[in-house]
């Protein structure tokens, strides 16, 4: 049951973090500007890229068998899920053609907080 949990609960949240981390591990990401005949300005691809992550954290930690974990839920997923941005920026220093940008960071910690409109909204 423990293994059948793992898989269901944190492999997405591995799968999802090892994704950002080799996105942010190419030097040069030539993704278009224009999806679905809409422009995507960078900022909301943070914020949108670090909802998701905080998300499946959150979902992984109200899934987990310790209460005091599942009672701070929102707190584990937002403070993980905005230091994997702070250490995924600093990983991005180390990229030729990345930079390792605060403003990025900033745009990651808003997109991690969004999980709290989940708790105003139960």
């Amino acid at each position: 049951m423990r293994v059948k949990h793992q898989l269901l609960y944190w492999l997405p949240v591995y799968l999802y973090a090892g994704t950002i981390f080799y996105l942010s591990s190419v030097s040069v990401l030539h993704a278009p500007e224009q999806q679905f005949g809409i422009t995507i300005s960078d900022a909301t691809k943070h914020i949108v890229e670090y909802a998701i992550l905080s998300f499946l954290l959150f979902r992984a930690f109200t899934n987990s068998n310790s209460l005091s974990i599942k009672t701070k839920a929102y707190l584990l997923a937002i403070t993980l899920s905005i230091l994997y941005g702070i250490t995924d920026e600093l990983h991005q220093f180390f990229v030729p053609e990345r930079v390792c940008s605060g403003l990025d960071a900033l745009f990651d910690g808003i997109g991690s907080s969004f999980i709290l409109i989940k708790e105003f909204f139960r």
